[in-house]
């Protein structure tokens, strides 16, 4: 199954999603503030545009005939490699911008304003808000667009063009 995997592609493709869901992570990460954990999902649809974005390509790439079961793993795979690049690079943001995290003992900066039942741990929760979200979001998303879109893609998914095309003649 993974033989005929272009594994550049998809190093890259990832890198780029984790990156772009870096961005609002960099900032929510920067502020400390429980108001913005919109940030985190504004980062989910960011890392999921990348994942629609490749999954177009992928199918333009295959003159609109690629497989709805080829589409749909190639979605899965990308968002795998995307998320544990995403978790690599909010690990590095959060030693960065986080004097203290991998000492022991409160750090410097912490997650203010949140609810009085959430997780009080080191940072009252901050590196645990990134990294949930960091896995569980963008499996989620990353998940539901590989399995709606290589359906929604084709005008008739019960059919390729090839087929329809060999029926005509």
């Amino acid at each position: 199954m993974f033989r005929h995997v272009h594994w550049a592609v998809f190093l890259k493709n990832g890198l780029i999603a984790a990156i772009v869901y870096c961005i609002p992570v960099f900032v929510f990460i920067k502020h400390a503030l429980f108001g913005d954990t919109w940030l985190l999902y504004l980062g989910n649809f960011l890392f999921v545009t990348i994942v629609v974005l490749f999954l177009v390509r992928f199918n333009r790439k295959r003159k609109e005939n690629a497989t709805s079961v080829s589409m749909f793993m190639i979605g899965h795979l990308l968002t795998a490699i995307g998320i544990v690049f995403s978790c690599l690079i909010c690990f590095i943001l959060l030693i960065l911008l986080i004097p203290g995290f991998l000492h022991s003992g409160q750090t410097e900066k912490i997650l203010k304003g949140l609810p009085a039942n959430s997780i009080h741990d080191r940072t009252n929760g901050l590196a645990f808000m990134v990294f949930a979200n960091s896995v569980i979001g963008n499996f989620f998303t990353g998940a539901f667009v590989s399995l709606v879109f290589p359906f929604s893609m084709k005008e008739d998914p019960t059919t390729d063009k090839v087929a329809h095309k060999q029926a005509e003649l």
